[in-house]
């Protein structure tokens, strides 16, 4: 028997089917979906060529092993307004190693908490050997006085769901263009080992 993909929606409807009837947990984060996309695909199951090449792409300094390629969904891809993934340089295939759906709440950040929690509610009802972390995290540097309030499900191989509502400084809105949000991520281990240890040199 083969556990079916759950998914991971902004509209906050989580199915987890094992052989039609619910399943108690979920153990492996490519169990998990993002606006109907997984951990392990390809870009290319969901995006023409043309609209990868077209994405905009973020690289880091100290290693170019992997790139972040986003895009704007118009909610294509369930309610979320932008995705996000991560992709080896270079690789034609565009195997995707992690993926970030947000949905924008500008200026409406209780409303944001609001839908954070309920998306937290109904990934504990599925991800049941896991307690969800929570936290807050201050910005340092230019986007000081931003705060993210965050709660992390990390499985045991060190793998990780993560929801966190971002309250931008408004000093950072007006200068980045950056909107208040809600964002739902998924990232394996060895992504966390490559981006605490080589994406930014050395520490």
């Amino acid at each position: 028997m083969k556990l079916t993909k759950v998914l991971i929606k902004s509209i906050l409807v989580i199915i987890f089917i094992f052989n039609n009837h619910l399943a108690a947990n979920a153990d492996d984060i490519t169990d998990f979906e993002i606006g109907g996309i997984s951990l392990g695909e390809s870009l290319l199951d969901h995006f023409a060529i043309n609209e990868i090449e077209n994405m905009y792409i973020v690289t880091y300094p100290g290693s170019t092993k992997y790139i972040k390629l986003g895009v704007q969904s118009n909610k294509r891809f369930d309610d979320y307004d932008d995705l996000t993934f991560h992709v080896k340089s270079n690789d034609k295939k565009y195997k995707i190693h992690t993926i970030n759906g947000v949905i924008y709440y500008e200026n409406q950040l209780e409303k944001c908490l609001t839908k954070k929690k309920q998306v937290v509610e109904d990934l504990s009802s599925v991800i049941t050997h896991v307690k969800p972390f929570k936290y807050d995290y201050e910005y340092p540097g230019e986007d000081k006085g931003s705060i993210a309030y965050v709660e992390d499900f990390e499985f045991k191989d060190g793998s990780s769901v993560r929801v966190w509502c971002v309250n931008w400084a408004e000093h950072v809105e007006k200068s980045k263009n950056y909107g208040d949000s809600l964002s739902i991520s998924m990232s394996p281990k060895y992504f966390f080992d490559w981006l605490n240890n080589e994406a930014f040199g050395e520490n």
